[in-house]
């Protein structure tokens, strides 16, 4: 039996199991949702098992409460491809004193109208991304990102993660099953990962896609990979690849995309320090993971490090991919910055109790001095505008040491940050 890597959500969810009569767990395909809930499961249902998902579909539009049977916490994996069973756990979860009696795992969301009740009150939800360095063991766990809003301070640290180690870990991806795979297995899996993308575009609506087209689509986006671009440069690019895509078709993929967990896009931060018009506003592109935009790329490590300027680009998202672990879903968001007058920031982030951080990345030295100017520039246009003072200013990097700088600029090795 292979070895259960702990999740950090696997501190949430005892805590939802006590109190509410079911947990939601939704997630990009292949994130570990379904091993997370079988730790806590006591029986279970698995809606894609080949062997009895026909039946389980005429069961689940006719009789749904038969699904539930079993011991419990019960697991329904992929519940949204029997919506039906949603409003049926709620009737059992009124009906019940008794709490963590289901756990739900989904890879993308039930269609609008397909269920009855929101399952507010009865059905909490959480959300799990692929792993972070931290839950893989990659990350020494030396700096926690809490304790820097709490404190402003962290012990200098090191590690012993190279480069080629950096490059690795995005190739590989956080994804359980490459854990402690193989280059060339890691890779496979994402190509395969990506073949499959189209069938479940389709499973999401019973709508046919056209898989060249979807390729198309996520190959003109990789090539953006965290670049604010405008939709109209992608669908030049696409007609480019000699594959015609209408605006509405587009708009589609690129809904359907975010909704099944494979597209997260970043928000520009928009904050009254300069004029509305100064302010860009267009999302940053990424993927939930940068082993997609790599395998879409057909790059492998040495074509990575061959390739620095969109090595650096996957190093951010590689960060923010981190960064979106470690805050958590409910905790607050990550914003990107960029004005006309050349100031940028890569992460924003911001906590629901209203504090703030700045954050950029840098993969090599000699970017951090620049990334330090950034960081100080916007610091000063905030504070001129008597806006609050962010919690903290970090550089995350690929580097070996991470101390904090004269001007107060945490310097920070990504293998070594956790929650």
């Amino acid at each position: 039996m292979e070895e259960y890597y702990p999740r950090l959500i696997d501190a949430k969810l005892p805590r939802y199991l006590k109190a509410f009569g079911a947990t939601h767990i939704q997630g990009p395909k292949g994130a570990g949702k379904t091993t997370t809930a079988e730790q806590y499961a006591q029986s279970a249902l698995y809606v894609r098992d080949p062997a009895t998902a026909e039946n389980t579909y005429l069961t689940a539009t006719t009789i749904p409460s038969y699904l539930l049977q079993g011991e419990k916490p019960r697991l329904i994996d992929e519940w949204q491809l029997v919506p039906w069973a949603w409003d049926a756990i709620r009737m059992d979860c009124d009906r019940s004193p008794q709490r963590g009696r289901y756990l739900l795992t989904s890879s993308f969301p039930a269609l609008p109208g397909s269920t009855m009740h929101s399952g507010a009150g009865r059905i909490a939800g959480l959300v799990m991304r692929p792993m972070s360095l931290y839950e893989s063991k990659d990350s020494t766990g030396s700096v926690s990102l809490d304790e820097l809003f709490s404190t402003n301070e962290f012990s200098p640290c090191r590690t012993d993660t190279g480069i080629r180690d950096i490059a690795s870990f995005i190739c590989r991806g956080g994804w359980p099953q490459n854990i402690n795979a193989t280059e060339k297995k890691a890779l496979q899996y994402t190509r395969r990962y990506l073949k499959e993308i189209p069938q479940e575009l389709s499973l999401m609506d019973d709508q046919a896609v056209d898989p060249i087209k979807v390729g198309a689509f996520l190959a003109a986006y990789a090539q953006h990979l965290q670049e604010p671009v405008k939709n109209t440069i992608l669908l030049d690019q696409i007609s480019a690849r000699s594959v015609s895509l209408s605006e509405p078709t587009y708009h589609s993929y690129l809904d359907k995309l975010k909704r099944l967990s494979i597209i997260e896009e970043i928000p520009a931060w928009k904050p009254a320090i300069r004029s509305q018009t100064a302010i860009r506003r267009g999302r940053k592109r990424g993927f939930v993971d940068p082993s997609l935009a790599v395998a879409l790329r057909k790059l492998s490590v040495d074509g990575l490090l061959k390739d620095f300027a969109f090595f650096e680009r996957a190093f951010e998202s590689l960060c923010l991919r981190d960064l979106r672990v470690y805050l958590g879903d409910r905790n607050g968001d990550i914003h990107h910055y960029r004005d006309d007058y050349g100031l940028s920031c890569d992460a924003i982030i911001k906590r629901r109790a209203g504090e703030y951080a700045l954050i950029q990345t840098a993969l090599s030295s000699h970017r951090q001095e620049s990334a330090a100017q950034h960081l100080g520039r916007l610091e000063a246009l905030v504070l001129q505008k008597k806006r609050p003072k962010p919690a903290f200013k970090m550089i995350l990097t690929a580097g070996e040491y991470g101390y904090t700088r004269l001007d107060g600029i945490h310097i920070v090795p990504l293998a070594c940050l956790r929650d």
